[in-house]
């Protein structure tokens, strides 16, 4: 016969692990859980301006973003993470000086593309020095630089064919 301070179950839950099964412990044991693989997983680190910290977390490919000037843009560079053997991460335009030559800088500004770039070549340069950075990217801003970078040769090819056009209508006139 079994002691009477023991009730039926207890054979394989002993005392001291009793205090995990109660709904009340479990319950913040999940919190801490799942707060845990949070930031394991999604906490993104923010940079600021540092460029060195940006660089430290893309040779690894950790979440990170920072705030970045060109010239007359600013950028804001957010790595995503992994994905296969490259590295995402998005490029938005927060804004253009209106010194910068662009005609419709509201046509850029706020956009952003999204880019997948092989991890070695992130480890070994940064961002905004990578070379035809944009053939590894895709999404609105992409499109809107290109289409800008079309409408400017068309309008050089446009003045240059004027007097083309002239001198071609001057000679088949004195014909």
């Amino acid at each position: 016969m079994a002691p009477s301070h023991l009730r039926r179950g207890d054979f394989f839950r002993p005392r001291f692990l009793s205090f995990f099964f109660r709904p009340s412990t479990y319950i913040p044991l999940l919190l801490v859980l799942l707060l845990l693989v949070f930031f394991a997983f999604f906490y993104s680190t923010n940079c600021g301006e540092d460029d060195v910290c940006f660089l430290e977390k893309s040779k690894s490919c950790r979440p990170a973003k920072v705030l970045s000037s060109d010239g007359d843009a600013h950028y804001k560079y957010v790595i995503k993470g992994r994905h296969a053997q490259n590295c995402v991460f998005s490029v938005t335009l927060l804004d253009l000086d209106e010194s910068s030559g662009v005609v419709l800088p509201t046509v850029l500004e706020g956009k952003s593309m999204t880019c997948s770039l092989p991890r070695e070549l992130v480890s070994e340069t940064r961002l905004k020095d990578i070379e035809g950075l944009s053939s590894y990217c895709s999404g609105p801003l992409k499109e809107a630089s290109l289409e800008i970078s079309i409408q400017k040769m068309y309008e050089i090819i446009v003045q240059n064919l004027g007097p083309l056009v002239a001198t071609q209508f001057k000679n088949s006139a004195s014909l």
